[in-house]
């Protein structure tokens, strides 16, 4: 799989370089070992190191190729009638308060405090902001438009505590979450088989093997 990546990068690199204005640093020839995804990714010039653990700037190359990751999620989100939306990355902590999850979601939330001392974090995962989103409409509104699918591509904040390579732990990073309002459990059921199916089309459309598992999946 992880060859796979590297012949992405190699091959969109090819494509993108004939344009003499393209920022494009060294290489990575296609002979050339690398231990880690994440040194591919900055030999190719896709990213670079920010500074603070697990944090990249997205170069160029590796702006182009998540638009177009971006794309296909949106055609096939879209073809669900899922509706793309984008929440704030700041939340309130009355917000969070609200859930319980202000105090149990632990360091993990990157908590701050405006000017006037109200505290506030960085979103990690959205499920307060979009119910909050959705209350404020109003039900009379909300309810001949169910089952409702939001869905994002958006930033997330988590303070990993070992942030490792900016791959499956970083402090920042991408993520598309869908989130969904329903009538009955039965809707809900249906709706999760049309959203899984989405996303077995998005896998085969990036060529990525993938497998179905049950899982416990945590503080999301």
């Amino acid at each position: 799989m992880e060859r796979s990546r590297f012949t992405l990068i190699w091959y969109s690199h090819r494509s993108l370089t004939r344009s003499s204005k393209f920022l494009v640093l060294p290489t990575l020839s296609r002979n050339a070992k690398v231990e880690r995804v994440d040194q591919a990714y900055i030999t190719t010039g896709a990213i670079q190191p920010a500074g603070a653990a697990a944090t990249f700037t997205l170069l160029p190359l590796a702006q182009k190729i998540l638009e177009r990751i971006t794309h296909i999620i949106d055609e096939e989100l879209t073809a669900i009638d899922a509706q793309k939306v984008s929440f704030p990355s700041l939340s309130s902590s009355k917000t969070w308060r609200t859930t319980g999850r202000w105090d149990s979601y632990g360091p993990v939330l990157f908590r701050l405090e405006d000017r006037a001392k109200a505290p506030l974090c960085l979103g990690p995962t959205h499920e307060e902001t979009v119910t909050q989103c959705v209350a404020t409409i109003g039900a009379a509104d909300i309810t001949p438009k169910l089952p409702l699918k939001l869905y994002q591509t958006n930033w997330k904040y988590r303070d990993e505590p070992r942030p490792k390579q900016g791959l499956m732990r970083a402090r920042e990073f991408l993520m598309n979450d869908m989130y969904s309002f329903h009538a009955s459990e039965a809707d809900c059921r249906a709706t999760y088989d049309q959203v899984t199916e989405a996303y077995h089309r998005i896998f085969s459309r990036f060529g990525l093997p993938f497998v179905r598992a049950t899982a416990v999946s945590g503080e999301m």
